[in-house]
């Protein structure tokens, strides 16, 4: 009798779980991506300050081109990856396409103003969750990215301001 109320009281659990239907995992992604954003965000700052401050280096070495060389080219390096986790970051945001209202898409089956395709077309839930999957995947490269090139600088210029 003990195994029957135990299988019954599992059963019954099993059953009140309710599985995340894709729109609420899009919610959840687009939640997640716009969470790591806002980590990442105060980050630009920095990177504008160091891009400054490596630029500033490289021209005052790029006087003596031929005994810096050396240096030159490791700063260009270090410019260019900060350049890029900005350009990175830039593009992200402007690219986000966000989830309607839950209701929205219960209810009418579509996706609003992010969800149409550019040709009008109405997106399917599983083409939603993707795009949400996709954004989330990008921002956390971005977030890598941020992160490396800042500490690759600061490094570089520690280095090379210690000589």
């Amino acid at each position: 009798m003990r195994k029957i109320i135990v299988i019954g009281m599992v059963l019954f659990l099993a059953a009140c779980t309710k599985k995340e239907s894709k729109e609420e995992q899009a919610l959840k992604l687009y939640s997640e991506a716009m969470s790591i954003h806002d980590q990442v965000m105060p980050l630009m700052d920095e990177v504008y300050k160091l891009e400054r401050k490596v630029k500033s280096l490289h021209d005052s070495l790029g006087i003596d081109s031929a005994t810096n060389g050396q240096y030159i080219s490791s700063l260009q390096a270090a410019l260019n990856t900060l350049e890029e986790a900005n350009q990175g970051m830039m593009d992200w945001m402007h690219n986000i396409k966000d989830v309607p209202v839950q209701t929205a898409l219960s209810e009418q089956g579509k996706y609003g103003h992010h969800g149409t395709s550019t040709k009008g077309e109405t997106l399917t839930a599983e083409a939603v969750l993707q795009i949400q999957q996709d954004q989330k995947a990008k921002i956390e490269l971005v977030k890598v990215a941020m992160k490396n090139s800042i500490e690759e600088a600061k490094q570089l210029l520690v280095k090379i301001e210690g000589l």
